[in-house]
């Protein structure tokens, strides 16, 4: 069954990895999805629209920087202008730099901030006045569960905070937004995924990896459900499979029977 069927995705970092890979997944229930990336025509996001297109979707691409509010509030005209509305949001846009604070400059910690936390902050706002209106609203972050264990602070204390801040904003947005009937979610990883060739994890290889479609599978059904149903929630994808009824995980690995390493914030 096309859940999402003539339903309106805005996915921030839409042109690959996971973002295209939730794109691609809910092409297949023909969604209407707006792919959001800073180069609107980079090879890319124009492949990743192929792809959805090919699938069956209707497709928007709208080159935006999510650090900057005048480019996203026009990103989310054009998608209202496009298909009438919005109803699931993905704040999938993410910045990765694993260094200590005395390595990290202020200008690099305010680039993390800008894209993981108010990128975020910034892409719901916009958002917000037509998910008030649609009959079934999310939000999806992809924000990993709150884990203080020091391992996660001892080597790069600038990107688990500029990801812990993520996670804080969607428990406060789920309590706030409940009485529009707004799920706010998060979804996590529960081992590394390999996004593609600029692949760039320090000590893993793609070997000990899944592919971006098993998060993507679990994103689709999270945005499926009746939107009241839950909120405030952290979810693994492995918990969301399950629950799906998906039990063997094997055809999502890079290299089906080697060990897969766990993703930050999971031990």
């Amino acid at each position: 069954m096309a859940k999402l069927r003539g339903k309106t995705l805005f996915i921030t970092g839409g042109s690959r990895g996971i973002g295209r890979a939730i794109a691609v997944r809910a092409a297949q229930d023909h969604a209407q999805i707006v792919l959001v990336a800073r180069d609107a025509k980079g090879k890319d996001l124009q492949a990743a629209a192929a792809e959805c297109t090919a699938l069956g979707a209707e497709v928007l691409t709208v080159a935006a920087d999510v650090s900057a509010p005048a480019s996203m509030k026009a990103a989310v005209v054009k998608a209202h202008e496009r298909f009438g509305g919005i109803d699931s949001l993905i704040n999938n846009a993410a910045a990765l730099q694993l260094r200590k604070v005395q390595k990290t400059s202020l200008a690099q910690f305010s680039d993390l901030l800008n894209v993981n936390l108010l990128g975020a902050y910034k892409a719901v706002r916009v958002c917000l006045p037509y998910l008030k209106v649609s009959d079934n609203p999310h939000i999806l972050n992809l924000a990993p569960p709150l884990n203080l264990n020091a391992r996660w602070f001892e080597t790069h204390t600038p990107y688990t905070v500029s990801k812990y801040a993520l996670s804080l904003l969607t428990k406060g947005l789920a309590e706030e937004l409940a009485e529009f009937g707004i799920a706010v979610n998060a979804l996590w990883p529960r081992t590394v995924i390999y996004t593609g060739a600029d692949f760039r994890m320090p000590g893993v290889e793609a070997k000990n990896c899944r592919t971006p479609a098993f998060v993507a599978a679990a994103a689709v059904e999270l945005i499926s459900r009746p939107s009241r149903a839950a909120s405030g929630q952290f979810y693994s994808d492995e918990e969301v499979m399950r629950a799906m009824g998906v039990t063997d995980f094997k055809p999502y690995a890079i290299a089906p029977g080697e060990p897969l390493m766990a993703d930050f914030f999971v031990s």
